[in-house]
């Protein structure tokens, strides 16, 4: 990761597309990172979310989970078609230490109480954010936003700098939300760099 590469499965990876070089990897600087308003409003709004560490990531609920997520938001790619296995192959087979952290909303008295989720590599200088899913149904919870907050006070507790965030490209409004998170840093051909100097 510290050279901007992702994990699928035991495969590492990074983007080499001839004439193109958009996909960037993004980090945040954990320690320098600080809330705005909007964002500690948010962090206020959800404090009725327990945040866990799934003892089996890929158990039935996550997974039902992760289906309907993907099956709404990426309906032709291919997770959107992973069956159990495959999604508990995702999780397992691994040569990093991989977690799936669950966000529980305790206050909710029918049906499952999980609403968000996220595939989580622990690095030597970081957590990365292999995956996240969550419930669809409330659009104004912002739970993909909650979820890198919550992180990011799960590296500040373990003394990690960096929450890897996957790949950023400048032209994408759907990964247009990741310049939300300052000070963050993409990796490019001279290292890492701060985004808001490029």
């Amino acid at each position: 990761h510290d050279i901007g590469f992702r994990r699928s499965h035991e495969m590492a990876y990074r983007p080499m597309c001839p004439n193109c070089d958009g996909c960037k990897s993004i980090r945040i600087d954990v320690e320098r990172f600080t809330l705005n308003r909007t964002q500690k409003k948010l962090m206020r709004r959800h404090t009725e979310l327990m945040r866990l560490v799934a003892e089996n990531g890929a158990t039935r609920e996550s997974y039902q989970l992760f289906h309907l997520y993907t099956k709404s938001r990426h309906p032709d790619g291919e997770m959107a078609s992973m069956t159990p296995s495959d999604f508990a192959s995702l999780i397992h087979e691994t040569a990093v230490d991989t977690h799936v952290i669950e966000w529980h909303n305790m206050s909710k008295r029918v049906g499952t109480s999980l609403v968000a989720a996220c595939i989580t590599d622990v690095l030597r200088d970081g957590l990365s954010m292999v995956y996240s899913y969550f419930d669809i149904q409330d659009k104004s919870a912002s739970y993909g936003t909650f979820m890198i907050l919550s992180l990011m006070e799960v590296c500040r507790r373990l003394e990690l700098p960096y929450l890897y965030l996957g790949y950023w490209v400048e032209s994408s409004p759907s990964m247009d939300y990741k310049r939300r998170f300052q000070p963050a840093e993409i990796y490019t051909d001279q290292g890492w760099q701060a985004l808001s100097e490029l």
